[in-house]
């Protein structure tokens, strides 16, 4: 019986975005009988949130992925094709290299773009980076958008290579839907009716501690402390983590007891018990696939903007869903939450239900939504293997940049008077 592995090409570490769809596609792939493979760090920690997918029998994880033992893998275990994805330049060449080397078993190479800024997806971007690199790298991308390579999250990261690299995309061929929401609950109407009252009011914000990147989360607590001088019931919970957790918690501390006690920082947890943290909250402020998760359960949603360490936000599901991945200025949020907080029932009732109305129709709109959707691309090499090289090439420039500032400052630390 020919198996198909889908590798997937990325260091769960927080939980974000990218973890999220991993997660939640490897749950449904097993559900049909794929093989998952995951490539990950040496002596890497994998957030708690993952266990119970990754201990699963079909599952297998790469310390990191290396062509030998993947190869041993595929012929031991009866698999023919390989769909790999991969979710930045770097690793989509190294996938392509593979290629080059095997032969029996068919090799299928995607890049999912998760975001509209990093120079691991843009190499462009990168320091240092010549008109003549920049050309080659239009003429990669060019290519692998024909051969239908490329895979956007959003009509953002879509409307981003439009711009940078002047190619033509359909979107309803190559921008993905959540698999989560597939099987889709009808809203709790007595959930959203016990969600506020004149004495009950909670703002969630999910999100992974990485500032500059989502440091609303910090500027958020500026406002809850605006907030809660007028509406001293308001409550916070915000949940993840992230390598900024220390600085959020520094913030919080500055603040008065009475303030800092109605604020809750939560562990990363499951989409299902995310969901559950949703029904109990009056508003979420967020960004990206939360903004949306949390709108999908009927939350009045105030997407926040991305690249930007105060709080600013845009306005209120409906309208607010196209801005959900921005960095342009927004808003300050009090006027925003105060309105929600003096709403009558009635009036946040429909909030909540119109919310709930257009999530429902925007994602089933004609999308991706599984590995079986997908057209699969030529299982010909795409890139040449000079192209290859030069990205790989890149990679090494990146982290060798890196490499020699920790060592500059590690020896200004030892040489330190």
């Amino acid at each position: 019986m020919e198996k198909t592995m889908i590798l997937f090409r990325w260091y769960i570490k927080d939980v974000g975005g990218i973890e999220t769809y991993i997660y939640n596609q490897t749950k449904e792939l097993l559900k049909k009988n794929y093989v998952v493979g995951i490539e990950m760090t040496p002596n890497h920690n994998i957030n708690k949130v993952f266990t119970d997918v990754i201990n699963e029998n079909n599952v297998v994880m790469f310390y990191p992925l290396k062509y030998k033992e993947l190869k041993k893998y595929c012929n031991s275990n009866g698999i023919s094709k390989l769909i790999i994805i991969s979710f930045d330049l770097f690793s989509f060449a190294e996938s392509e290299q593979i290629k080059s080397k095997e032969q029996n078993i068919k090799i299928y190479n995607y890049f999912f773009v998760p975001h509209f800024e990093g120079d691991t997806i843009y190499l462009e971007d990168m320091k240092g980076t010549s008109k003549k690199d920049k050309e080659k790298i239009n003429i990669i991308i060019n290519k692998m958008n024909n051969n239908r390579n490329i895979i956007y999250f959003s009509l953002r990261h879509i409307q981003e290579f439009k711009k940078r690299y002047g190619i033509k995309i359909d979107a309803s061929e190559k921008c993905l839907v959540p698999i989560e929401n597939r099987d889709y609950e009808n809203i709790n109407i007595d959930d959203r009716k016990r969600s506020k009252s004149e004495t009950y009011f909670k703002i969630i914000s999910p999100t992974r501690f990485e500032f500059p990147h989502k440091g609303f989360v910090l500027g958020l607590i500026d406002v809850f402390e605006r907030i809660s001088e007028k509406y001293p019931f308001v409550k916070l919970d915000i949940i993840g983590d992230g390598e900024g957790k220390e600085r959020l918690l520094r913030r919080i501390a500055c603040l008065e007891e009475r303030t800092r006690s109605n604020i809750r920082i939560l562990d990363p947890m499951t989409q299902e018990e995310l969901k559950k943290n949703f029904d109990k909250a009056s508003l979420s402020i967020c960004v990206a696939g939360c903004a949306d998760l949390g709108a999908s359960r009927g939350v009045p949603t105030l997407p926040a903007r991305h690249y930007c360490e105060k709080c600013e936000v845009y306005d209120f599901y409906p309208e607010g869903y196209k801005d959900c991945l921005e960095r342009k200025p927004g808003k300050k949020p009090d006027g925003y939450i105060e309105k929600i907080i003096e709403m009558d029932n009635e009036s946040y009732l429909n909030l909540c239900i119109e919310t709930f109305d257009f999530m429902k129709k925007k994602l089933f709109e004609k999308n991706i939504d599984s590995f079986e959707m997908l057209r699969l691309n030529s299982d010909d090499l795409i890139l040449s293997k000079r192209e290859i090289n030069f990205v790989i090439r890149k990679k090494r420039k990146k982290y060798s940049y890196y490499r020699t500032k920790i060592k500059r400052g590690i020896s200004k630390l030892i040489n330190f008077d």
